[in-house]
Order: C-alpha cells, then sequence, then structure tokens
C-alpha cells in the first residue's frame, strides 16, 4: 500500500508490506533517511492534524488515507525554543527602548 508522508516539510509516498504503525514508521525513517538517533517519540497526525496513535494507525490508513504528517519530539522541541528565543528578544528591545511607547518598540522590532 501506498501513503503520503510529509516530514520535515518534504512530502513523499512510502510504500508499506504490511500496514502497521511500527511498519509504517520504519519505512518513513528509510524513505526521509532519519538517523537511529533522531527516531525519538514519533508523532503521526492525519489530515486533520489529529494525533493518530498506533492503535487505530490501520483503520485510520484504510478509511481515508489523505497525507500523515510525522514529527519527532527533537523537532518540537527545536520549535518550541525558537518561539521561546524570539518572544525573549521582543522582551529585551521593549526593555532597551523604553523610553518610546510600545507601539514605537514594536516598529523597532520590526524593522531589525
Amino acid at each position: 500500500m501506498l501513503l503520503r508522508v510529509l516530514y520535515g516539510g518534504e512530502q513523499k509516498y512510502v510504500r508499506l508490506s504490511d500496514l502497521t504503525y511500527d511498519v509504517f514508521l520504519r519505512e518513513v525513517c528509510l524513505k526521509f533517511n532519519i538517523p537511529e538517533g533522531r527516531q525519538q517519540d514519533p508523532k503521526v497526525y492525519d489530515q486533520s492534524d489529529t494525533e493518530v496513535d498506533f492503535d487505530i494507525f490501520e483503520e485510520k490508513a484504510k478509511q481515508s488515507p489523505g497525507t500523515f504528517r510525522v514529527t519527532l519530539s527533537s523537532e518540537e522541541a527545536v520549535a518550541a525554543l525558537s518561539l521561546l528565543r524570539s518572544r525573549q528578544w521582543f522582551r529585551i528591545s521593549c526593555m532597551a527602548f523604553k523610553d518610546h511607547s510600545k507601539k514605537n518598540c514594536r516598529r523597532e522590532r520590526c524593522l531589525s
């Protein structure tokens, strides 16, 4: 069976010999060249962005597969850290321009 998979902004078809969650994850890692060290805590989401657990994967894939999105815990942590850093930068820049109104501070951040 062929399933569409989105991982890291790239979309590919993955061929499965057996329609199980474990085989799916193994084939995704092979197709997208994900090293073993990065294969920790994968999460699979369907086209409605709902997480698909191992116990319903087969049923969901047969029912209406759409595109499955796969993320790894390390990617979610990096995205969260990036967001946190951008928020800290904004607060620091506002403190540096505390003589100006909040409106000017935002404008200053956008120009930077």
